[in-house]
């Protein structure tokens, strides 16, 4: 293992290619894959657990959903300040996600709508965390197309927030 000081975690060299403790990030040199992931869960505590190496990050991201869920109705009643609505008067693309997640919780799909109209987007990542990390864990050899349609689905999340920021701003 070479630490790796601009990252902050160690990398693993096997083979010509450079690894994290998380998956390949490329030939050596290479810059890891942007994801947009939510994972809070940290992996000392899933080791001690005894989870499986190869199930870690499943698990993390599996846990990280349900607590980011499980959240969100008492974020809405925390005082709310967006910075890029007071520095440049218009919404950043997250404003009203959380409005919009609740609202789908509730089934009011007009609400949601109004809130923020990318919160669809960001649902049905939650919603695919929720259905194919527990399939990633019990069958181990899904993992990898788990974690490359989990890339895919965040990524048109992302730009469903891009394209209604942009819309905001128009």
């Amino acid at each position: 293992m070479v630490p790796n000081w601009e990252s902050g975690f160690l990398l693993r060299k096997k083979r010509g290619r450079v690894t994290t403790p998380r998956g390949k990030l490329g030939r050596k040199g290479g810059a890891p894959r942007a994801k947009m992931e939510i994972d809070v869960c940290p992996r000392w505590l899933l080791a001690k657990v005894r989870i499986p190496g190869q199930s870690q990050h499943h698990v993390a991201l599996l846990v990280s959903t349900l607590l980011a869920l499980s959240l969100a109705p008492i974020v809405t009643h925390v005082p709310h300040i967006c910075l890029m609505r007071k520095v440049l008067g218009i919404a950043c693309p997250g404003c009203g996600i959380t409005h919009s997640i609740i609202a789908i919780l509730r089934l009011n799909p007009v609400m949601a709508w109004q809130a923020n109209p990318a919160g669809f987007g960001v649902a049905s990542a939650f919603c695919f965390q929720l259905l194919a990390r527990p399939i990633a864990i019990v069958a181990p050899r899904t993992g990898d197309f788990v974690s490359q349609l989990s890339r895919h689905i965040s990524n048109v999340a992302l730009a469903f927030l891009l394209l209604v920021w942009i819309s905001r701003v128009v």
